[in-house]
C-alpha cells in the first residue's frame, strides 16, 4: 500500500568558529516550527514509521550526518512506495544571485565549511520512486555576507541513485523571493521561543487553524499554497515587514486537509508575538536587555550595517539629491539605493540621540538594515546587466567571417582545434571565426585582466562573451538562420544577469529553446538549472535528447544535472547516454511544442565542454553518481575557486591548468 512519508528539520543553531565567520541569529522558532510540522504529520495519520523530525539541541548539533540516517529510516530496502512526501526545512539558507537555489546551514556548518544543496537533497529523494513531493522552505534566500561560503563544499546529504518515479510531481513552497530575507519574530522579554512567519503560517493551516482556506471542507496542495502566500505577506505585515513566498504547484490535486477527518488532538501551542523583534542573518542581542538609545546603536555597529556602508557610503555622497524630506519608497536604481542609505542614515542619527524612540521605529530600522545590503546588491546587478545588454546589443551577427566576439579588444582564445582567426579588432571587442570542434571541445577565452571563460563554438551559431565590471562573465549564442534569436536570448541573459528568472519561467524559456531544428544552448543551459530546482530530471533528458539528435553538443550543464552515464571516449571526447523520457502527462493539452512533452528514445551525444557554463554548475561538481564521473575528472580541485555568478570565471592559474589539462596553446 502506498505511503505517505514527512521528514522535517529545524535547526536553531548555526555555529561559528573563528572571528572571521559571521554570526547567525538563534531560531528557537525554526526548532518549533519543524517540531509541529513533524506533530502533525503523526496526527495525520502518516505513522511512525514513515515520519522523522529532526531539530537541534542546546547540547546537540544537527549534522548531514543525521539526515543520511534519518533518510535511510524512511525508506528501507522493500519498503512500500511512497505517494507523498512532505519535506520541511526551519532554519538559516543562502542563495546565489541569479537563480535562486537553496542552500540549507546545518549546525557544523562552519566547522567543516559545507552546505546542503537543497535541490540536489530532494533530487536525490526523488530517486526512491516518490510520486509527489512537497518541500516546505522557511530559510533566508539572501547571498551570503561572507562570500566564501558560496565556495563551500555542497552536499546532497545522501548517497543513492536509481530511477526517478515517472513523471514525478513537485511542489515548492519557499518563504521569500530569491536574494531575500525570511523572519523570525519573538516578542522582548517572554520565555516564549519565537516565531518564523512563514512556517508558522504553514502551521496554521496545516492543523485547519485558517478557515479560509478550508475550500468545501477540505485544503488542496494548490490552495495551501495560494493561501500560506496571501497570509504571509499579511502576517509580515503585522510585524512591519516585507515578505512574499515564492511558489511553484504542481496541477495534479491532492488534499492536505479534510474537515470530516482532521489531525488528531490539540495543535502545539505556538502562539503569535503581540510585537515583534526581528531575528534574521546576522544576530542582534536581545532589544528588552538594552535601552532603545543603545538598540538602535547596536545596529548602526552591526557587520550587516558596516559592510553596506563601507560599499556605497561615497556613491550615497556623491549621487543624492536635492529634496530629501524624510524616508523615500524602496527604489532599486543605484540612485535610489543611495538616497535611501542617506535618508535612512539621518533617521538611525535621529534614534540614537533620542532615547524614547519607540519599538515601532526600531523594528522599521532593523528590517531595513537587513534589507540594505541586498539592495545594494540588486541596484549593481539590474545596472551591470543594462550595460550588458547595451553592449551585446551591439553585435554584428550578420557577418559571415565572424562567429565569435569578445567585448575585450585585449583578449586572447586557446585552442585545442582547429584554425583561429581574427577577424577585426576595435576599442570595445575582439572579433573571431573559431571552427566547431567535432567532440564538443571547448575553447578558453583569456581576458586582458588574464583570467578566464571557457567557451563551446556551435555550428552555424555567433556568440558574443563580455565580463562585467563585477567581474562576472555572460555568453550569448544566437542562430544565424533566425538573428532575431540572439535578441530573445540577450533578453534571457540579461533577466538571469539581474536575477529575475525562477522555475516559473521554465516552460516559457523552455518552449524557445529551439530555433529551427538546432537547439539554442544558451537557453538549454539555463533551463537545465531550472528543472533541476523542480526535481524534474525527465525534462532535462529530453532537452538533451534533441540537441543529440540534431547532432550538436550537449552543453555541458545538461549532462551534469541529467543523471546520465558518460564515458570518455579516450581520445579527449566525452560521450553522453541519454535513457529513453516517457511522454508528459499534459502532452498535447499544454500548448506547449511537441519537444517539450514528447516522449524521447534513448540515444548518444557529445558533451559540449569539458566543464560547467554555468557558475552555479560548479556546485554539482562533487554530487555527480558514479556512472558520470568521466564527466567531472580533474574539477574537483578548481571547484572552490569558481565564483558561482553569471557563466564560469577562471583564475589565472585555474585557466592555465585546464588550458595544460586540455592541451590548448594560446591562438
Amino acid at each position: 500500500m502506498p505511503r505517505k512519508v514527512c521528514l522535517s528539520i529545524g535547526v536553531a543553531t548555526v555555529k561559528s568558529v573563528n572571528d572571521d565567520d559571521p554570526s547567525f541569529g538563534y531560531l528557537d522558532g525554526a526548532r518549533e516550527s519543524a517540531k509541529a510540522i513533524g506533530q502533525w504529520a503523526l496526527n495525520s495519520d502518516f505513522g511512525d514509521d514513515n515520519v522523522r523530525t529532526l531539530v537541534d539541541a542546546p547540547n546537540k548539533g544537527l549534522t548531514d550526518a543525521d539526515l543520511k540516517q534519518a533518510v535511510k529510516e524512511l525508506f528501507p530496502a522493500g519498503a512500500e512506495p511512497v505517494e507523498h512526501m512532505i519535506l520541511a526545512f526551519c532554519g538559516h539558507g543562502l542563495t546565489d544571485q541569479q537563480i535562486g537555489s537553496v542552500s540549507w546551514l546545518m549546525t557544523d556548518a562552519f566547522e567543516n565549511r559545507y552546505r546542503i544543496k537543497a535541490d540536489a537533497f530532494y533530487t536525490q529523494l526523488m530517486l526512491h520512486g516518490i510520486d509527489r513531493l512537497t518541500v516546505i522552505s522557511d530559510a533566508c534566500r539572501e547571498a551570503p555576507p561572507n562570500l566564501d561560503m558560496m565556495r563551500w563544499d555542497t552536499r546532497s546529504a545522501i548517497a543513492v541513485h536509481g530511477e526517478t518515479a515517472e513523471l514525478p510531481k513537485t511542489d515548492l513552497l519557499m518563504s521569500s523571493q530569491d536574494g531575500k530575507l525570511s523572519y523570525m519574530v519573538s516578542e522582548a522579554a517572554s520565555a516564549q521561543p519565537g516565531k518564523c512567519l512563514f512556517s508558522g503560517v504553514v502551521l496554521d493551516v496545516l492543523w485547519g487553524l485558517e478557515p479560509d482556506a478550508i475550500i468545501d471542507g477540505e485544503i488542496s496542495v494548490s490552495g495551501f499554497a495560494n493561501f500560506v502566500r496571501k497570509r504571509t505577506r499579511e502576517r509580515a505585515k503585522d510585524y512591519l515587514l516585507e515578505l512574499t513566498p515564492q511558489v511553484s504547484i504542481d496541477p495534479a490535486p491532492r488534499v492536505l486537509y479534510d474537515a470530516d477527518n482532521p489531525p488528531v488532538g490539540p495543535p502545539p501551542d505556538l502562539p503569535w508575538p503581540k510585537a515583534g523583534v526581528v531575528t534574521t542573518l546576522e544576530a542582534t542581542p536581545a532589544l528588552a536587555a538594552q535601552t532603545r538609545k543603545k538598540a538602535v546603536r547596536t545596529i548602526v555597529e552591526s557587520d550587516t550595517f558596516k559592510r553596506a556602508a563601507a560599499r556605497w557610503g561615497d556613491l550615497a555622497v556623491s549621487t543624492i539629491m536635492s529634496g530629501l524630506d524624510g524616508a523615500l519608497p524602496f527604489n532599486l536604481s543605484v540612485e535610489g539605493v543611495a538616497r535611501e542609505i542617506v535618508s535612512r542614515n539621518a533617521e538611525l542619527r535621529k534614534d540614537m540621540a533620542d532615547p524614547t524612540s519607540d519599538d515601532v521605529s526600531t523594528t522599521k530600522l532593523a528590517q531595513w538594515i537587513g534589507h540594505m545590503a541586498v539592495m545594494a546588491s540588486e541596484a549593481r546587478r539590474k545596472q551591470e546587466a543594462t550595460r550588458m545588454r547595451r553592449s551585446l546589443a551591439q553585435v554584428d551577427t550578420d557577418r559571415a567571417d565572424t562567429n565569435l566576439h569578445i567585448m575585450d579588444p585585449k583578449a586572447q582564445v586557446w585552442t585545442a582545434g582547429g584554425p583561429l582567426a581574427r577577424t577585426s579588432k576595435s576599442q570595445a571587442r575582439a572579433s573571431f571565426m573559431v571552427t566547431p570542434q567535432a567532440d564538443g571541445q571547448p575553447l578558453l577565452i583569456e581576458f586582458s585582466d588574464g583570467r578566464f571563460a571557457p567557451y563551446v563554438p556551435y555550428a552555424n551559431a555567433v556568440a558574443a562573451v563580455r565580463r562585467d565590471e563585477e567581474g562576472h562573465v555572460f555568453q550569448v549564442y544566437g542562430s544565424r538562420d533566425a538573428p532575431e534569436a540572439f535578441q530573445a536570448t540577450l533578453d534571457l541573459i540579461s533577466r538571469y544577469a539581474e536575477g529575475e528568472i525562477s522555475p516559473n519561467d521554465v516552460q516559457a524559456e523552455a518552449a524557445k529553446a529551439r530555433v529551427g531544428k538546432n537547439g539554442d544552448p544558451t537557453r538549454g543551459a539555463l533551463c537545465a538549472y531550472l528543472y533541476q530546482m523542480l526535481a524534474d530530471t525527465a525534462s532535462i533528458r529530453r532537452t538533451a535528447y534533441f540537441f543529440a539528435q540534431n547532432s550538436q553538443p550537449v552543453p555541458f550543464d545538461l549532462v551534469l544535472l541529467g543523471d546520465m552515464p558518460v564515458v570518455d571516449d579516450g581520445e579527449g571526447g566525452l560521450r553522453v547516454k541519454i535513457p529513453t523520457v516517457p511522454q508528459r502527462r499534459d502532452h498535447g493539452t499544454s500548448g506547449l511544442p511537441d519537444y517539450v512533452t514528447q516522449s524521447t528514445p534513448a540515444i548518444a551525444g557529445r558533451v559540449g565542454g569539458r566543464c560547467p557554463w554555468i557558475g552555479l554548475g560548479w556546485d554539482y561538481v562533487g554530487l555527480v553518481p558514479d556512472h558520470a564521473k568521466p564527466l567531472v575528472a580533474g574539477l574537483a580541485k578548481i571547484a572552490p575557486n569558481v565564483p558561482r555568478t553569471g557563466f564560469t570565471t577562471l583564475e589565472a592559474e585555474d585557466g592555465r591548468s585546464l588550458a595544460a589539462r586540455w592541451n590548448m596553446p594560446v591562438g
